[in-house]
């Protein structure tokens, strides 16, 4: 297996997915489809202009912000991706501190610290698929109305990957021995899945009525 997760093909990282190892798992596969969610809405953006777009007053400033668009974008496919191979550590890194002695002096703050860069890291994740989701919100209005169906399985893809991510974070903050931070955790958990899930499935619903003509 290489390095890094994400210089691996399609085809062999669906295999290291399927495969009895510990990485990449859950957390991964999350970022990844944040990653291609991201990726998406940056294309709807690369096919759009500012001639006659709904919502879109034309001209520099319209260039503008779709030249915005296309570099949060992309910058947020860029994180996502990197973010499979942190996930990977920090799982990693998790089942590490576990393997400690039980005799070990310090292995409860090891597994402690451990865990909650087990929780960081999806939440990061998260994190940057809601962004993901507000641009999707924002090219539902002004994309070229071809690709409008591409914003919508942006919209569907970022939701997954919250909703994904959110139970690689829930499973962390289940074991942390520090209850007051992971309850903070699980609340920003719950706010970002009850908030922005909801608000990507209604891109997605618009987009669907928007292709059947209702």
């Amino acid at each position: 297996m290489s390095d890094c997760l994400r210089d691996r093909g399609l085809s062999d990282f669906s295999k290291d997915l399927a495969a009895r190892t510990p990485v990449p798992g859950g957390g991964g596969a999350s970022a990844y489809v944040g990653a291609l969610g991201a990726a998406l809405a940056s294309m709807a953006g690369a096919f759009t202009d500012d001639r006659g777009v709904a919502g879109c007053e034309g001209g520099a400033g319209c260039e503008r912000r779709l030249a915005d668009i296309l570099r949060e974008a992309d910058e947020a496919r860029v994180t996502l991706v990197g973010l499979v191979d942190e996930d990977a550590a920090a799982f990693l890194g998790l089942s590490r501190a576990y393997k400690l002695d039980r005799a070990e002096p310090g292995r409860a703050e090891a597994i402690e610290a451990a865990t909650r860069r087990a929780t960081e890291v999806p939440l990061e994740i998260m994190r940057k698929t809601c962004r993901v989701v507000e641009l999707s919100e924002e090219l539902e209005r002004i994309a070229n109305p071809r690709l409008i169906s591409d914003v919508g399985c942006a919209a569907l893809l970022a939701a997954s990957a919250i909703e994904a991510a959110s139970l690689s974070v829930l499973i962390n903050t289940s074991s942390m021995a520090d209850r007051t931070r992971a309850e903070a955790v699980e609340g920003e958990c719950d706010h970002m899945v009850e908030e922005y899930v909801t608000r990507a499935r209604d891109v997605a619903r618009r987009v669907s009525d928007r292709v059947r003509g209702r």
